[in-house]
């Protein structure tokens, strides 16, 4: 139940700082047309590669669901793995766009 828990607080944190993460770079747009705007944009780019925090939690968030659906029934397992397969997919994409 413990784990369980932890895997509901870890994939909430994560989903919910994508979304603001991913709403950030939408907005950010296109490149700059003069040199303090993209010295503007650098800055922010900056904020955005500061990721690794978030790698660990990722990372951790994977290995406890792997634990969790080793021991669960397919069904249960599968609901573990739909959102993490989509907090995946967006760490990945996250990740090439930043």
């Amino acid at each position: 139940m413990e784990r369980a828990m932890q895997f509901h607080e870890t994939l909430q944190n994560l989903m919910e700082w994508l979304d603001s993460s991913e709403e950030r770079l939408d907005d950010m747009g296109a490149l700059g047309a003069d040199t303090e705007a993209i010295k503007q944009q650098i800055n922010e780019l900056k904020v955005f590669r500061d990721v690794d925090p978030r790698t660990v939690d990722v990372e951790a968030l994977n290995q406890l669901a792997h634990d969790m659906m080793e021991r669960a029934s397919p069904e249960s397992a599968q609901a573990i793995r739909a959102p993490l397969d989509e907090v995946n997919r967006r760490w990945n994409s996250y990740r090439e766009r930043s």
